[in-house]
């Protein structure tokens, strides 16, 4: 058998849903319990739920808790959207919320030290509300800060504190930063800005080898997104465009590749998308197709396929340079392999196909913004495509040479 991406939804699936597997696999927080709430449960609806806890703790700690009344205020609002990718961004920046009050509450009863009282922040309401809003277990043990943390994990810590600062820091039209509008963090909490960024950055130092994997996560997923929405595109307007061009030659049998072009050129645009097109239509298996018997419904399935073939290996193209990097860990490698199908591995020769249809989908797309911060940026993540094409390319050569002087000397 040789290897072969998977079909594009399917490919595509997998790929949206690598961080997920990832997570599972290091045994990440999970704000839902499997064993105990339906798969459907959504995570911002019972965290919100969670943090009523909160909301309802007898704390003097009013302006703390005002905090979350107004946060989760807003994120009820957000629930009413039925819009997933925001209630991703709402959970986040409610946990981060959580997070960063937990991390407060400590350092605050860490920093009292009264000889004749032993400060602790477990004598706080507010504190056993935020923890049981984390669903964390009773803090009866004296080592329950570091159990905590097994459970939350630095990444997710990370990861949620940062959402928390960007969603604070977002400025009005009058310029106003978000966290302003809140009396604790505009009047308590003067140093709001600089304690959150510390506590992040603690974190970011433990987490750093992690987060660098999800970071490699987001490159392909932002790559799967872009790649998406241009195989809809191209979808449509194959589709739209069929249904003139069968209506205008209804006999196939009298038709050749240039007067399907001629056709597409006329009825297809804009430009850019009627030139994808094309690529279709030239590509070896469609000029194979078209030397079988074949039939208007049989061209236009076998032009689908081209565009779904062609969108697996721009997105394979993407795991292949992860694949290249020496930056992507076991974990990450094991999930990769899972999501490319987990049967034959792919060799040097489909890797360097793979990297050729990425180079191409790039160069085809300049506006598209790709999720580059894995490789420190567009420009060396160009710099590392440009390095394995040529890597790839120059050991391919090698190996087959080194076959061919091989076989040389048998004979």
């Amino acid at each position: 058998m040789t290897f072969t991406p998977p079909q594009f939804p399917i490919l595509n699936v997998n790929t949206l849903n690598l961080d997920t597997a990832l997570s599972t696999l290091l045994g990440r927080y999970k704000i839902v319990d499997p064993t105990e709430s339906g798969e459907n449960q959504s995570s911002l609806r019972l965290l919100i739920a969670r943090t009523q806890q909160v909301l309802d703790c007898k704390s003097d700690r009013v302006s703390q808790r005002e905090v979350f009344n107004t946060l989760v205020n807003e994120l009820r609002e957000v629930l009413k959207e039925k819009d997933e990718e925001k209630h991703k961004r709402g959970t986040q920046f409610l946990l981060g919320a959580l997070l960063h009050r937990y991390f407060r509450l400590i350092s605050l009863y860490d920093s009292w030290n009264y000889s004749f009282y032993k400060s602790d922040p477990r004598s706080c309401r507010l504190f056993l509300a935020i923890r049981a809003a984390l669903n964390l277990p009773d803090a009866k043990s004296d080592d329950y800060r570091e159990k905590d943390l097994e459970i939350l994990d630095v990444t997710t810590i990370v990861t949620a504190l940062e959402s928390f600062r960007d969603n604070m820091q977002l400025k009005d039209v009058k310029q106003m930063p978000r966290f302003k509008k809140y009396h604790h963090f505009a009047v308590e909490d003067p140093n709001f800005e600089k304690n959150l960024d510390e506590i992040i950055e603690k974190y970011k130092i433990i987490a750093a080898p992690l987060l660098k994997q999800f970071k490699a996560i987001d490159f392909i997923q932002s790559l799967a997104k872009k790649v998406a929405d241009e195989h809809g595109q191209i979808e449509q307007a194959l589709t739209e465009w069929n249904k003139v061009f069968v209506k205008e030659h209804m006999d196939f049998d009298s038709l050749n590749s240039e007067i399907i072009a001629l056709h597409i050129s006329k009825h297809i645009s804009p430009v850019s998308l009627r030139e994808k097109v094309l690529d279709l239509l030239y590509t070896p298996y469609i000029q194979s197709e078209m030397k079988k018997p074949i039939n208007h419904k049989l061209f236009f399935e076998a032009m689908k396929k081209s565009n779904d073939d062609t969108a697996s290996y721009e997105v394979f193209g993407g795991y292949a340079l992860l694949l290249q990097s020496a930056g992507i860990e076991e974990q990450l490698r094991f999930c990769i392999d899972q999501a490319l199908g987990g049967g034959e591995k792919p060799t040097d020769q489909n890797m360097l196909n793979g990297l050729k249809f990425l180079k191409q989908f790039i160069k085809e797309n300049p506006s598209a913004i790709l999720n580059c911060e894995f490789f420190g940026g567009k420009d060396k993540m160009d710099t590392q495509l440009a390095q394995n094409l040529k890597g790839l390319t120059e050991k391919i050569a090698r190996k087959s040479e080194e076959s061919t002087e091989s076989s040389t000397l048998v004979h």
